[in-house]
């Protein structure tokens, strides 16, 4: 879509969703709309905020009369009437994507069977992408978003402005199904649309030819079974399946709607965050499938701790928008953190995650975890003698995640105890004793960063519940020197427990 033309005519068909009302769900028009952008910014760039918004307003006018509990309009059924509901064209514009994630997934849409799909997908998440964080903002839709992304599905419904009566019922994912005049409009005709949406998009983690490389079945066509391997080596898995970098920028993009999905909290107020449930979270975290959430989550622990900034290279801007492996790890760690912190279900329902987490047991894991989150909290204490420094002219930087990494281990400490032991029976406890004080010295003196400092103190006080911990910290300091400017106290001499109470001394207001 790189004409100057064809950009003006995409925009203009996104000002007729807001302009003009229930379109018709079976129209050529729709698909168009996963079609023609190219580019994420052909969608985040032609579809602006306040496009977005008018989408979102509450219907009114005579062009949409009041709904009720059956769909219908007033008066022709009876119910309790309905909560505000955005313009008709939002909901046809979710289905249509949906439900074309749904058909490029099972079966083969396109006349050459080596067709990529990738370019339809992507455009597909980029709307949704765009679209969720303004539904969510939408104070008036709560009530219409929680019925129609977590309520089982039911028949849809357009009102026929031409004749001033309501239209046929037909299903949302599949427009050409109609449903005879005398059924009931609120009859359950599948699960939740939210639910089947995470269920797609974590099946498109490990598609080939779209987060896999390409794979052909015995008759040389491309595979379209969902296949679930493991990323990277390393937790449960000893070879990397060998992402291109196609396949890490395609699964960025799905995991940045996921992330979208998991945001509900972002738009509740602070001291009602804890008692909310977030519908994605709680249907991903308590009812996975066993070998789905397993190679989630070795896929993404994985993918995060094999991620090594330190090169011979000159350093490159991590936040760059070419450094795929850079913003992969960083999507991944996020959302492996939404997943393992999110809480047990009052019902019993226990967060599969952090279950999962809580049993590794072996060594061999151990390592490489502890190594995964050394190599990146190190980076900004490294020594400024490295071939990088001398390339550049400046010391390593701190990763942007850092915080992220530092919330990982603790929650690591937390829920397995083995890990802890591992940790603090042996001297890895001195270095992570010393990472631990940089991040709270370092952050201490921005008021944007306490809740940093509070957290390193919280992980100091977890690995103290080990007896074996406060027996490490006795042995002698050494290296003192070497310790960054901010860590070191003038003329020390003494043990890890001395250190650790001087250093601390700062931070004793917190």
């Amino acid at each position: 879509m790189g004409a100057s033309e064809s950009k003006l005519t995409f925009k203009e068909d996104v000002f007729r969703l807001a302009r003009e009302d229930n379109i018709p769900a079976e129209s050529t028009w729709w698909p168009q709309f996963y079609q023609l952008p190219e580019t994420a910014d052909d969608v985040f760039a032609l579809w602006s905020p306040t496009d977005v918004r008018n989408l979102t307003q509450s219907v009114s006018g005579s062009d949409q009369p009041p709904r009720t509990a059956s769909g219908t309009a007033a008066g022709t059924a009876t119910g309790d009437r309905l909560p505000p509901a955005p313009k008709k064209n939002l909901e046809t514009l979710i289905y249509t994507c949906i439900a074309r994630l749904d058909a490029l997934q099972h079966r083969r849409c396109f006349t050459d069977p080596h067709h990529p799909i990738g370019p339809q997908v992507l455009n597909c998440v980029r709307i949704l992408t765009r679209l969720l964080p303004y539904i969510y903002e939408a104070d008036h839709l709560q009530e219409w978003e929680h019925n129609f992304f977590w309520q089982p599905r039911k028949p849809q419904q357009i009102w026929d402005v031409r004749h001033n009566r309501p239209g046929e019922l037909f299903d949302g994912l599949r427009p050409t199904k109609k449903f005879a005049e005398e059924e009931d409009g609120s009859k359950e005709i599948g699960i939740p649309l939210g639910e089947q949406l995470l269920d797609l998009l974590i099946a498109y983690l490990f598609y080939p030819a779209f987060t896999l490389p390409k794979k052909m079945d015995a008759e040389g066509m491309p595979e379209i079974k969902v296949t679930y391997h493991i990323w990277n080596s390393g937790i449960g898995c000893r070879q990397s399946v060998g992402m291109t970098r196609e396949n890490e920028r395609n699964a960025t993009e799905v995991m940045r709607l996921l992330l979208s999905l998991f945001s509900r909290q972002l738009y509740v107020s602070p001291h009602l965050v804890a008692e909310t449930d977030i519908p994605s979270l709680s249907y991903l975290t308590a009812k996975p499938d066993r070998q789905v959430a397993l190679s989630l989550l070795c896929s993404l622990l994985n993918t995060v701790l094999k991620f090594n900034p330190a090169s011979w290279r000159v350093p490159v801007d991590l936040t760059s928008e070419h450094e795929t492996k850079a913003k992969l790890a960083n999507l991944s760690l996020e959302v492996l953190l939404l997943l393992i912190l999110y809480p047990d279900q009052p019902n019993g329902e226990t967060n599969a995650y952090r279950k999962s987490l809580s049993r590794l047991h072996r060594v061999e894991d151990f390592q490489f975890i502890q190594q995964g989150l050394t190599t990146v909290l190190m980076q900004p204490i490294v020594s400024t003698t490295s071939v990088s420094s001398y390339i550049s002219g400046t010391a390593p930087k701190q990763i942007p995640w850092a915080p992220e990494m530092l919330a990982l281990f603790w929650e690591l400490l937390q829920v397995n105890k083995r890990f802890r032991a591992f940790i603090t029976e042996t001297d890895r406890a001195h270095d992570f004793v010393i990472l631990v004080l940089f991040y709270a010295m370092s952050a201490k003196d921005e008021r944007t960063k306490q809740g940093l400092v509070r957290m390193c103190i919280l992980i100091l006080q977890t690995m103290s519940v080990e007896p074996a911990f406060g027996t490490r910290l006795n042995k002698v300091l050494v290296g003192h020197d070497s310790l960054p400017t901010v860590l070191r106290i003038h003329n020390f001499h003494g043990s890890y427990a001395d250190f650790l109470v001087t250093v601390s001394v700062p931070c004793r207001w917190l």
